[in-house]
């Protein structure tokens, strides 16, 4: 019977034989294209990326914000506003599984993101009063003789 292990090698060598390639030039690239690592070039993509989707949120394309948010996160695995935005946003869509989730993923970032925890409270109990509360005293701005 004929060993096959032995005989499987053979092709890759011939493969890698026959593909030019430099391992340096693919660890630079590996390197360059690293999910940690955030260039000049990326941050202004996210930047721009993160405009879009505010933009897409202002003329009510959630499902299109989503995809935004989304592509952010592929870019920058570590982006809790990304997050926290994508979670909103899952919130005004009515899927509460995805924004919870949404959430969680920016309080692993930053467990101190207030508007992560504020989503998620009004997820996990919609009765509760998560609004600021009252302002107590007179607006000092407010002109209006019916105080």
């Amino acid at each position: 019977m004929l060993n096959r292990s032995i005989l499987f090698p053979a092709p890759l060598l011939l493969i890698f034989a026959l593909c030019p390639f430099s391992a340096k030039s693919h660890a630079e690239e590996a390197v360059s294209t690293s999910f940690t690592t955030t260039t000049f070039d990326n941050l202004s993509q996210l930047e721009a990326l993160h405009q879009e989707a505010t933009e897409l949120v202002l003329i009510n394309d959630f499902t299109g914000a989503v995809k935004v948010y989304s592509e952010i996160i592929l870019l920058e695995p570590d982006d809790e506003t990304a997050y926290t935005e994508m979670g909103n946003t899952y919130m005004i869509l009515g899927n509460f599984e995805r924004a919870e989730s949404c959430f969680l993923n920016a309080l692993d970032i930053n467990p101190e993101n207030e508007d992560a925890q504020l989503g998620l409270q009004k997820i996990r109990d919609p009765d509760s009063p998560t609004s600021t509360p009252p302002v107590t005293g007179s607006d000092p701005f407010d002109d209006s003789p019916y105080r």
